[in-house]
Parts: C-alpha cells; sequence; structure tokens
C-alpha cells in the first residue's frame, strides 16, 4: 500500500505566511516561487524564512529556490534594491550558483502569486492574494491557502505544471537588466520617462497555457486507462512506492512531434510494476499516454502512443539519501533530468535513453 499524505489545506492571512514558510523549509527543500511584484519590506519579511538573509546561511542551507516574478516597465512596481541583494548571494554561492535561479517577465499581465515547496515526495502549495511586499506579508487583508499533500497530489502537479511553463518563457536577471530596469524606474518616478518609451528590457512571451484543457492526465497500461495522479512506481532498493515524476511530462511527445528529443526507453525482455490506488499492476509490458504537444492554435495533439517507459530503475528519496551518506556513487543521472525531481539514479544512462 503506498504510503501517502493525507491532504491538508488551510487559510492563512497575511502575517501568517512567513512563519508558516520558515516551518515547511526545513523538510521541503525545493522552492517555487512566483510573484507578481517584490518590495524592500517585503523580501526583508520573507527573506529569514527561506535562508535569504545572508550569503553564508543560504549557502550552508539544503534549500534550492526558483523565484519567478514581474518586473514590469508599464509599472514599476517591484525595487530594484532586493533583487540586487539576490543577485550578490547568487554570485557569491560560486559553483553552487544553481541553488538559487531569478527569472523575470517583463509583462504586467504576469500576476500570480503562488509558492511550491516539495522534498519528491511530500509538498507545500501556497496560492492566494499575497505579493512579496509588506502589505501582502504582514499589515493587508490578505486571503491564501495552503495544501500540503504528497507530491502526486493532481493539484501540486498542475501547479508545479503551470509554474515550469512560465519558467521556460522567462527572462533570465542578470545584473545588466536590472541595471536598465533601475535607471528607468528612476527617470519614470521623475517623470522624465513616458510610457510610450519604454521597453528596453526583453519582454518574453506568456506561455498560451500550462496543461492540456483536460481534467486529468492518464496512463494508459496494456489498454487500461488509469490517472496517472494515482500512480505509483516502486523503488529499486527498498520496493517503497514513489511518485511518477511530472518532468516525465516533457516526453510525451509522439513520433511524429518528439523528433530530436530524448523519450525514456524500456529494456528489452524487461516487465515492470506499478500501482493505482494501492493496488499492484505486474508484470506490465505495454504503457502508452496522450501526445502533448500543443500547436501554435493552442489545440493538443493527442495521439496515444508507446511511452516505451522504464520504471525499474527509480529509486526513492530515503535510499538515495542513504547512498549519499554511504558515498555511493550518483554520477551517471540522465542530463536531461533534474537530480532533485525525478529520483533516476546510478543507472546506465544508454540503456533508458535514446533519441526518438
Amino acid at each position: 500500500m503506498p504510503i501517502e499524505v493525507i491532504p491538508h489545506v488551510e487559510f492563512l492571512e497575511a502575517g501568517d505566511l512567513p512563519s508558516k514558510i520558515r516551518d515547511l523549509s526545513l523538510e521541503l527543500t525545493d522552492v517555487k516561487i512566483a510573484a507578481a511584484y517584490i518590495r524592500e519590506k517585503g523580501f526583508r519579511l520573507l527573506a529569514p524564512s527561506l535562508q535569504l538573509s545572508s550569503v553564508r546561511k543560504f549557502a550552508d542551507s539544503k534549500l534550492r529556490i526558483k523565484l519567478l516574478f514581474g518586473l514590469s516597465e508599464r509599472q514599476f512596481i517591484t525595487d530594484h534594491e532586493p533583487l540586487r541583494k539576490l543577485l550578490n548571494i547568487r554570485a557569491k554561492l560560486g559553483f553552487r550558483a544553481k541553488k538559487l535561479q531569478l527569472r523575470y517577465y517583463n509583462d504586467a499581465r504576469f500576476h500570480p502569486k503562488m509558492l511550491i515547496l516539495t522534498n519528491g515526495e511530500r509538498a507545500a502549495l501556497f496560492v492566494g492574494s499575497s505579493n512579496i511586499t509588506k502589505g501582502g506579508l504582514k499589515s493587508n487583508k490578505e486571503a491564501n491557502l495552503l495544501l500540503e499533500a504528497e507530491s502526486g497530489n493532481k493539484a501540486v502537479q498542475d501547479a508545479s505544471t503551470f509554474f515550469d511553463q512560465l519558467w521556460k518563457n522567462a527572462n533570465k536577471l542578470t545584473a545588466e537588466t536590472l541595471e536598465i530596469y533601475r535607471k528607468d524606474k528612476e527617470e519614470y518616478e521623475k517623470k522624465k520617462l513616458t510610457q510610450p518609451t519604454l521597453g528596453r528590457l526583453p519582454r518574453g512571451g506568456l506561455p498560451a497555457g500550462a496543461l492540456p484543457r483536460k481534467k486529468e492526465l492518464y496512463l494508459y497500461i496494456e489498454g487500461v486507462r488509469y490517472p496517472l495522479s494515482k500512480i505509483h512506481s516502486f523503488c529499486t532498493k527498498c520496493g517503497r512506492p514513489t511518485v511518477i515524476p511530472m518532468k516525465w511530462l516533457e516526453w510525451w511527445k509522439c513520433e511524429k512531434h518528439g523528433t530530436g528529443r530524448y523519450v525514456l526507453k524500456k529494456r528489452a525482455k524487461t516487465a515492470i510494476s506499478l500501482a493505482y490506488s494501492g493496488r499492484k499492476i505486474r508484470d506490465v509490458e505495454e504503457v502508452e499516454g496522450d501526445c502533448l504537444y500543443r500547436f501554435k492554435n493552442g489545440r493538443i495533439c493527442s495521439e496515444r502512443f508507446s511511452l516505451k517507459a522504464d520504471f525499474s530503475h527509480q529509486i526513492c528519496r530515503r535510499c538515495y539519501e542513504n547512498r549519499e551518506k554511504e558515498g555511493a556513487p550518483h554520477s551517471r543521472i540522465p542530463r536531461t533530468l533534474d537530480r532533485n525531481e525525478s529520483f533516476f539514479y546510478d543507472v546506465d544512462r544508454e540503456a533508458i535513453i535514446t533519441r526518438s
């Protein structure tokens, strides 16, 4: 029977957020934040919760943060000071700079307020009205919901996929682009720069949509349709149920639309086992999915095709952490996968990955 986290939903006002985020970040170390605005006083309130008060604190923490924010030159609401501090932290992290990644949208339509924390098995999703401002985190009347659940929870997966799609289309923040924004904001506040003259920062188009317009995503296991949110794989080391990584969705392309992309390939003459709502599905030979290629008009291909997936090389986070403590090698992680999200460890890359 898969080990499941019973979903917990909680209503939070503005002042509740910093302490709740701090408590959850002690265990859930992968953080994704999308905020329309970042102000200096709001950053001061949130920074201690995410160990961003100093370079040393963040470097010593286990946190990995992706921060996506609005840097609109039509509004100039975001302050440049907190972003300068974040760039400074990132610069001083050296080879660990990927622990803190910063991207932005120069588009007034970018307006989400969400935060996702996960460790691969458990997750916490904050969605509401609070920006990273003093009002949003302390003094305003804000309304926010917190969902705590397993990482395979559909709401968590949809939110993560939504964030990932936004992230791919966003612009990377650099010292040069931030300086352009600072100067433009300064001129704008002095009334020397008018709206029509703006546009020196890259804009970058917002994606049309994050998920196919379906109520659920499905796997087809030997012809029988199963909702992806209720499918588990099993750890190769200990047999513990583990969720199927959302990263796999990137490979859900049929042969026509997946040309040149990497796809998972099942080893010849091997069978796998999966679990659906606690019931084990043994000796699976065929796994299929619907092609997720999105045309320019927004339509989804949806052609069913074989995923050729080999689930038998997954290991759970507990076993992976034990291997790290023992100093066991884990260098053969497929480069196309994020180590912190995928759980594909110590496998022969050429045996499971092929060009489509």
